[in-house]
């Protein structure tokens, strides 16, 4: 979970070394290649002034809990008022604008909108972004991300993020706020398979056997868009992408709090201008914050894009685009450097959208990896961070 590797400024108002959990990691105080995982957050302009607002405090006070859960602080006891904005990590933290706006006297405070992008396996070093002031090789010498530059430029950088090895325990841990180990979430859905490939060339003749794991999220536990819902019945919440939490007949988005959930599938768009689906989820997404404003209701919007996981595609033009550039020296595939740009494309079109809706002085921007960057095809090596996706050390 949460640690020192770049020591956090003690003001709350710099743009970077943010400590936070892009989704609990089962193992504490370990320091993991998935601080691969990336995060970054825009805030409304408001909340530049966090101590003026006692129910927004929480969003630094739950992102600094792991580090902190076994000092005497009097922030963590602060935050521990709160119990129901504790079992959620940085959302809830966001989250707690609903449940606990703490307005002035006589000031009425309207419901913030929240959008939650997740990606998948990009690594710390996978964007333009340069994450650590210190480091400059923290962003990509290849790689064109301007819309997740505009974003990183108006909000804040979380440069010492941490995440679990593989997907499936980020996400149980993001829609719960409970560590993957709490959850036996441990692995990817399908794991649990005593005779499938994973079981038998990961699991099997190592020194330690893991668990085995559970194979969907268990019903009862309670997503964070159930909480929303619970705490504020007019909030409607959205999924569009990847789940991810459910193997054969598991729980489904619409079945744990969700009002409308898709995977980017049945669109228009020709498979050559929709690589990994990344233009199709962004389309229906924005369909869904279009419908919402027209309601006027508050919304809860989750965005999980499938890339930049295999299979790697990109729009031809944009793989065009590489293939005359010079290559960098760490990052030189232009077919995955196509693909994300490609994916910041689809993330600015959401931006535009929050601008053109009218809704961007209330709404909350979360963007996240589930994990590091993909080791075997060394596309996005995280360096000067250690290992890859998959990894525990």
């Amino acid at each position: 979970m949460g640690g020192g590797h770049y020591p956090a400024p003690s003001d709350a108002s710099g743009a970077y070394d943010r400590h936070i959990c892009c989704g609990p990691s089962p193992l504490v105080g370990s320091r993991q290649s998935l601080w691969g995982g990336r995060c970054f957050v825009a805030l409304p302009e408001q909340v530049v002034t966090l101590d003026e607002r006692p129910g927004l405090r929480a969003f630094f006070f739950v992102a600094t809990w792991s580090r902190l859960r076994n000092r005497a602080s009097p922030r963590v006891e602060e935050a521990m008022q709160f119990p129901s904005l504790v079992r959620f990590w940085c959302v809830a933290g966001v989250a707690c604008a609903v449940a606990f706006p703490a307005p002035s006297p006589g000031q009425d405070v309207e419901p913030p909108n929240i959008i939650l992008m997740l990606v998948d396996d990009l690594g710390w070093t996978g964007t333009s972004v340069q994450m650590d002031p210190n480091v400059p090789d923290s962003a990509s010498d290849y790689y064109q991300t301007p819309s997740l530059e505009s974003l990183a430029a108006r909000g804040m950088r979380f440069s010492d993020a941490y995440a679990t090895p593989v997907c499936t325990p980020t996400r149980a841990a993001m829609q719960t706020g409970k560590s993957a180990a709490q959850l036996q979430m441990t692995d990817v859905t399908g794991a649990a398979d005593l005779h499938g490939d994973r079981y038998v060339d990961f699991y099997t003749g190592r020194p330690l056997t893991p668990p085995i794991v559970r194979e969907f999220l268990p019903r009862g536990e309670e997503t964070i868009a159930e909480r929303i819902r619970s705490s504020t019945p007019a909030y409607k919440s959205g999924l569009f992408g990847k789940w991810h939490l459910n193997f054969e007949n598991g729980p489904t988005p619409l079945s744990q709090g969700y009002n409308a959930a898709s995977a980017g599938l049945n669109s228009s768009l020709p498979a050559s201008e929709n690589p990994n689906r990344i233009f199709s989820i962004t389309e229906q997404a924005i369909e869904f914050m279009e419908n919402r404003v027209d309601e006027q209701t508050p919304f809860f919007l989750n965005i999980n894009h499938l890339a930049p996981h295999t299979p790697w595609e990109a729009r031809p033009e944009t793989l065009a685009k590489y293939e005359s550039l010079p290559p960098g020296e760490r990052h030189t595939n232009p077919l995955y450097a196509a693909m994300i740009e490609d994916l910041d494309t689809g993330i600015g079109q959401v931006l535009d959208a929050v601008e053109q809706l009218g809704i961007a002085d209330n709404t909350y921007v979360i963007f996240a990896s589930d994990n590091g960057p993909l080791g075997s095809a060394r596309a996005s090596e995280s360096l000067p961070l250690y290992d890859f996706k998959g990894t525990v050390y």
